[in-house]
């Protein structure tokens, strides 16, 4: 997340949290979620432009109070930390095509939250929705906020990737590397920019250990053979 002014950040978080809890007397959790998606998306504006997921503009906490407009991944932090301050157990999930941000209820039953409209369904009506891409219910239990994280990375590599951003694109495929030890082909693929990079020696390294644990992997020998 490119937000650069953390404290400015967090006092738009803060004064939200402060006007939502005056105007609801409730405290529902139904009530919040209601307030919430009112003032997100009707008040400020909060929405997805057909190209704005793929901006990295639209990847800052910032930006998005700002101009309204954003990404999914960030548009689910924000809904994410917004309800956490409010105090509703809230958590994230792993569906496939968007952030759900998981709340529980004043009778301790789930439903789940679109941050792109600010509407929450029941488990009925998501496993309606979500019939053609043969539903999971491993997709409704909290993901750890690694995971997410490493699902916003995700979204502004692929930006990244289509500008030709190398520098930022290996910036943030050593940060995933460094959160998901296990996936190797992060090592492969941050050894192939360091060799686009220029930085030789530091590629050669990465991919020759990379090919010790996986020596079928002709991509990774044909990289080393062209850096010499």
């Amino acid at each position: 997340n490119p937000d650069t002014n953390e404290l400015l950040v967090e006092k738009e978080i803060a004064d939200i949290v402060v006007k939502i809890r005056k105007e609801v007397r409730s405290g529902l959790p139904q009530a919040y979620l209601a307030h919430m998606g009112e003032m997100f998306h009707n008040e400020m504006n909060l929405r997805i432009e057909e190209d704005s997921p793929f901006k990295i503009e639209a990847q800052s906490i910032h930006n998005i109070l700002d101009t309204g407009v954003g990404s999914y991944s960030v548009m689910a932090a924000i809904y994410f930390e917004v309800a956490q301050r409010l105090g509703l157990k809230v958590w994230g999930t792993s569906f496939p095509t968007l952030m759900m941000v998981g709340v529980e209820d004043h009778l301790g039953k789930n439903i789940y939250l679109d941050p792109t409209t600010g509407i929450h369904y029941p488990v009925s009506e998501l496993k309606e929705m979500f019939e053609a891409q043969d539903w999971q219910d491993g997709w409704l239990k909290p993901v750890s906020p690694r995971v997410w994280l490493g699902r916003i990375i995700n979204t502004s590599i692929r930006i990244y990737e289509k500008s030709n951003s190398y520098n930022q694109w290996a910036a943030l495929t050593e940060l995933q590397s460094l959160l998901f030890p296990l996936e190797s082909s992060l090592q492969r693929d941050l050894g192939a920019l360091y060799a686009k990079l220029g930085h030789v020696n530091q590629a050669k390294v990465i991919l020759q250990d990379y090919r010790v644990k996986h020596p079928e992997d002709q991509d990774a020998l044909n990289i080393l053979q062209n850096l010499g």
